[in-house]
């Protein structure tokens, strides 16, 4: 109780050190950042093979346990390796040691696979490696129970690909919907007035949901990558990735006699996306434009 007694002792200073909290509380509170998603950077890179046509055994043997070998031997602070084999694809999930250099570590693998390609079997792509991080680590999984079901991850890259690639699987199975979900770059990059035309003048409707973080985030994440530590790391704006002010995409297909909305806060996503799907039905393409900005 010696609280209460100080209290009672000396009631000006007790006032004084409340005062104090406060107004010291209310400035750190201000001064706080905040951000949905920090940057953490976890100490894992997913390496990713693929090779159409080749059986899960054979992915095995013949690539990622050779590929396994020579990371263990050359790449600095590995702590365990794991990795699946399926038909066409391998997959090798390394952890590193707290405190390792991911930028040099995915160096170190770019060079290990650039080594081992002479004795894998021929044709084999380099592989892609991605390095994980709080910001690409899923809140949640889609959970597919039917076969050719979803398209992407293409070795070439999306940009440009999604939106022409929903057209042509609306055109082969207009009995199913067709959702084509793109980043603001990739939307742009998809030529997005031609793909709303020819889905109205076609009889091709679909849903189109862009996430729109109003910058490049792929540009941006392959140069904290390699560069974690570098100038366009540190700076407050990094140069070149910045999609801002973003256009109002949501009035683009509206000049194709489709059905548009912006998105802005989570809880409207699903009434949004009813809305959509009642229009899609109809036989009216939709376009969602879901704000992502500060949310990575």
């Amino acid at each position: 109780m010696w609280i209460v007694e100080l209290a009672l002792r000396r009631p000006l200073s007790v006032a004084v050190m409340a005062l104090l909290m406060l107004v010291l509380g209310a400035l750190s509170f201000a001064m706080m950042n905040v951000d949905i998603f920090p940057a953490i950077n976890l100490p894992v890179v997913l390496v990713v093979y693929n090779y159409p046509g080749l059986s899960a055994i054979d992915m095995e043997r013949r690539i990622i346990l050779i590929s396994e070998r020579a990371d263990s031997t050359t790449v600095n602070g590995i702590d365990h390796i794991e990795s699946e084999s399926f038909e066409g694809i391998g997959l090798k999930k390394i952890y590193f040691q707290p405190g390792t250099d991911m930028g040099a570590a995915i160096a170190q693998l770019n060079a290990t696979a650039g080594t081992i390609a002479t004795i894998l079997p021929r044709g084999t792509e380099p592989p892609e490696i991605i390095s994980y991080n709080a910001a690409n680590v899923p809140v949640a999984q889609l959970n597919l129970t039917k076969p050719r079901s979803f398209m992407g991850s293409l070795l070439s890259g999306g940009l440009g690909f999604g939106m022409g690639a929903g057209l042509g699987a609306k055109l082969a199975a207009p009995q199913r919907e067709v959702i084509v979900t793109v980043g603001d770059g990739s939307y742009m990059f998809g030529n997005p007035i031609p793909y709303h035309y020819v889905g109205r003048a076609e009889n091709l409707p679909t849903l189109t949901i862009v996430a729109n973080n109003h910058m490049w985030g792929a540009v941006r994440q392959a140069t904290l990558d390699v560069f974690p530590d570098g100038a366009a790391a540190k700076a407050n704006v990094m140069p070149i990735t910045q999609l801002s002010p973003s256009p109002d995409f949501e009035k683009v297909i509206e000049t194709c006699g489709g059905r548009g909305e912006r998105v802005d806060a989570p809880g409207d996503l699903l009434p949004a996306l009813e809305r959509s799907f009642a229009a899609l039905r109809s036989g009216t393409p939709a376009m969602l434009n879901v704000i992502t900005q500060g949310r990575r």
